[in-house]
């Protein structure tokens, strides 16, 4: 199972772990809400009744024993006949309430039984009285036992209903103290489910993370070692035909000795831009300041570009202002990666005309730095449409995505530009021009250097001794081949090592000037190689190290200043480059 699908899979089973915890505590709440129902209509449909029909037969006994009064009292046999109708609903009342709860039948049924004898005595003495009025008299102890059995009957029914009336309370409060127990183990039970699912998502969240975190490690290692392995070997090729075109080669060699050069250059062009652009995306970008003059790099730079310019037959035309021969502090190689993109952009896209860099110091303050530089690449191309000009910074899109194009590329130029920008704190605009073309405006903030350093190095603008002995630790053959002649040409005297413990050890028994060190090499690499130089007694220890990689990622570059390493150079090496970074490594051992 590779790496996504364990991710997918884990984040499946917080949702499978959620979902079912959700729904156990559903099903709880429902049970609960069903027992509690359940009382609820127990009280409502069954106590509640037995009371009311309590109360009730109450009623019934009152006037059964008015109507037997009234009877006697207006001498009307008819309302004898009403109160025997309320005898008989009192009788089914009876009957109704024995067949609602088993345990009122014991008093019931003798409530009954006294209720029979009463309204029989009470209906017979009743009769007795219609018949013979004028003896009223004679009957008064009937009556007197008469109405003294119907209150024992009443205090029977009120004894019932008291009892009854008090089991309802008590199981009304029973059932109120279960639904708020119910409610309290349903948001108990709600909080441990939620807390569950947090750590539930938060474990497994470390482990997709730790995934992520070694996927991305894997990845870094891979563009690592894909930028190692290409660019050793293009190192070898483009230093190989950068020495053979010294070696007397006639027009037509110098020729092809060209295009081949184009072609490898193109080749790190877009390694470059791939490496760029996935450590942009990758967020692992870092600003790795320095103290520079635009003009130097500037001049590389466009020497490189004239050639395919001059190809085209394309006019090309250079304004550069006061700022270039200042010194500033930003990224050197950030800045010239995005001139470069913009001029390669307009190169590709432009069929005639000509082509404008202008830079200069904005008017515009910045916020950010000392001073705001403006560099502006102008064509005479056809332009984007307007409606795909939100869309050019988006990357792996091209105006037109076919594999018929007739201009090939990635289409990441844009995407890594802006992102550089972005990360500079400065801005990238893409516009049209009224006049036909396209404006690419690219700002970004500076700190100039103070005057105290510019000056020392000013005068310390010296040429390189070529007596020099330098050390080359690189166990690539072709790659110190091309080194030791790039030296030679320079006029040094060459040593060299294949690892970072045999340059050790030669340093200890032959004085050297410089090291140029290889970063990836077997026994000891080149960052273990320069601690250990930096340990050696002095002045062993101050001897300048150049690092030489073929990972040219900012974190890489950190990486060779935190081993103590005083510069780099990145595979595959130029010799303008080389001396550059000498001469740049002699003059601060000057200062």
């Amino acid at each position: 199972m590779d790496n996504n699908s364990r991710i997918g899979l884990r984040i499946m089973l917080i949702a499978v772990i959620g979902g079912t915890a959700f729904l156990l505590y559903l099903a709880l709440n429902v049970i609960l809400a069903s027992i509690n129902g359940a009382r609820l209509d127990e009280l409502q449909h069954h106590h509640y009744p037995i009371i009311e029909d309590l109360r009730l037969l109450k009623q019934d006994l009152q006037s059964i024993r008015e109507g037997f009064a009234a009877t006697v009292g207006m001498g009307d046999p008819l309302l004898l006949e009403d109160t025997a109708s309320l005898v008989l609903e009192v009788e089914r009342r009876l009957e109704r309430l024995l067949s609602r709860d088993e345990r009122l039948k014991v008093p019931l049924q003798v409530l009954q039984q006294g209720f029979a004898t009463y309204a029989a005595n009470a209906t017979a003495l009743a009769q007795q009285m219609l018949d013979h009025p004028d003896d009223l008299p004679r009957y008064h102890e009937q009556m007197t036992a008469s109405l003294q059995t119907l209150e024992r009957l009443q205090r029977q029914i009120q004894q019932l209903q008291v009892q009854r009336q008090r089991m309802y309370g008590e199981l009304l409060d029973q059932t109120h103290r279960a639904v708020n127990q119910a409610n309290l183990w349903g948001a108990l039970l709600g909080v441990a489910v939620i807390i569950g699912l947090v750590l539930l998502a938060w474990t497994i969240s470390r482990r997709v993370v730790r995934d992520i975190e070694k996927s991305d490690r894997l990845k870094d290692e891979f563009l690592a070692a894909i930028s190692h392995e290409l660019r050793t070997p293009m190192n070898g090729i483009i230093g190989a035909l950068s020495l053979l075109r010294t070696t007397g080669v006639d027009e037509e060699q110098k020729n092809w000795i060209e295009i081949a050069s184009r072609s490898a250059n193109g080749m790190m062009m877009s390694i470059d831009d791939l490496l760029q652009f996935s450590e942009l995306a990758a967020g692992q970008e870092q600003l790795l300041t320095s103290v520079f003059m635009l003009r130097p790099g500037l001049e590389r730079l466009l020497e490189s570009q004239r050639p395919e310019f001059t190809d085209k037959n394309l006019l090309f035309e250079f304004h550069g202002g006061a700022i270039l021969d200042r010194l500033i502090v930003s990224h050197e190689a950030k800045i010239l990666y995005v001139v470069r993109h913009l001029l390669s952009n307009a190169l590709k896209f432009t069929e005639r005309g000509g082509v404008l860099l202008s830079v200069s110091q904005a008017s515009q303050t910045s916020e950010e730095g000392d001073a705001t530089i403006r560099v502006l690449v102008q064509d005479s191309g056809p332009g984007i449409a307007p409606e795909h000009l939100q869309s050019v910074f988006r990357p792996f899109r091209q105006q037109d995505g076919s594999f018929s194009r007739r201009h090939q590329g990635m289409g990441i130029g844009l995407a890594t530009c802006h992102a550089i920008a972005h990360l500079l704190k400065g801005s990238l605009q893409v516009r049209n021009r009224p006049s036909g073309g396209l404006e690419v405006e690219f700002l970004f903030p500076v700190k100039f250097a103070d005057l105290a350093r510019e000056t020392r190095v000013e005068k310390g603008r010296v040429q390189p001794q070529r007596s020099k002995v330098v050390l080359v630790v690189e166990d690539n053959a072709a790659n110190l081949a091309v080194l030791k002649g790039h030296l030679q040409q320079l006029g040094y005297h060459v040593l060299s090592a294949r690892h970072g413990r045999q340059a050790v050890d030669l340093m200890q028994s032959r004085l050297v000037s410089l090291v140029i060190m290889d970063c990836q090499m077997p026994v000891m690499d080149g960052f273990e190689a320069a601690r250990a130089i930096r340990k050696l007694p002095s002045p062993l220890c101050d001897t300048p190290i150049i690092a030489l990689t073929a990972n040219v990622m900012d974190m890489d570059r950190q990486r060779c200043r935190d081993a103590g390493m005083n510069a780099f150079v990145q595979k595959p090496v130029a010799l303008p480059d080389l001396q550059r970074v000498i001469a740049s490594v002699e003059v601060s051992e000057t200062a």
